[in-house]
């Protein structure tokens, strides 16, 4: 309100506009916080995986810096998953902006498919950031990159909150991630090498 009473020229208008700016980033965060924590409300409603990948696609490319690929890999057609729309979407952008700043001198290929998986016997998924599991298929969206990778140390601490390796970052892209599929009794699989990129499923159960 102060902002939009100030001319461009008038005196602290740019102060004002950097609490502004401050202030959105803090919300930003602490919806992210709370999103972790597991105190955001879901609205899940049928969702057809093709569709939405179709509609959320050119928003999706605009995360992506000169020189990046952003393609598309599903089905023709795909199981109805139950999930909240809004925060898949914000999830995807948090894995597809991640994949883009991990890419080498900003050039590479980042690919987002869909597909559907099962844990073995003892309701285990390789890799996956939840002990148990209790539904007998799950569908993933997943997000892989061409791009520098994580080594050892940097991948066992990606689910930290406020961890992160880059000089300009709030550390809260995967614990977001991860937040959201709990909130829909999934999870997360991650696998990352040194110099060979990386891969984040997001699973959903069937």
């Amino acid at each position: 309100l102060v902002l939009s009473q100030l001319q461009e020229d008038a005196p602290y208008a740019r102060s004002v506009q950097q609490i502004c700016t401050l202030s959105q980033s803090a919300l930003n965060l602490s919806h992210r916080i709370q999103i972790f924590a597991g105190q955001a409300l879901t609205e899940p409603e049928p969702c057809d995986p093709v569709d939405f990948l179709n509609a959320q696609h050119e928003a999706l490319q605009k995360v992506l810096f000169e020189g990046q690929r952003l393609q598309l890999q599903i089905p023709d057609a795909c199981p109805t998953i139950m999930v909240d729309p809004a925060l898949l979407a914000l999830a995807l952008h948090s894995l597809v902006t991640n994949a883009a700043e991990a890419l080498a001198e900003n050039t590479g290929d980042i690919t987002i498919s869909f597909g559907e998986l099962r844990p073995d016997s003892d309701g285990n998924v390789r890799n996956f950031h939840r002990l148990k599991l209790s539904a007998a298929r799950y569908a993933y969206f997943e997000v892989r990159d061409t791009g520098r990778g994580m080594d050892p140390e940097t991948l066992s601490n990606a689910f930290d909150p406020f961890f992160t390796t880059k000089i300009r970052a709030e550390g809260m892209g995967l614990p977001l991630v991860l937040g959201i599929a709990w909130a829909h009794h999934g999870g997360v699989q991650l696998d990352s090498h040194a110099g060979k990129g990386t891969s984040v499923r997001l699973l959903f159960p069937l």
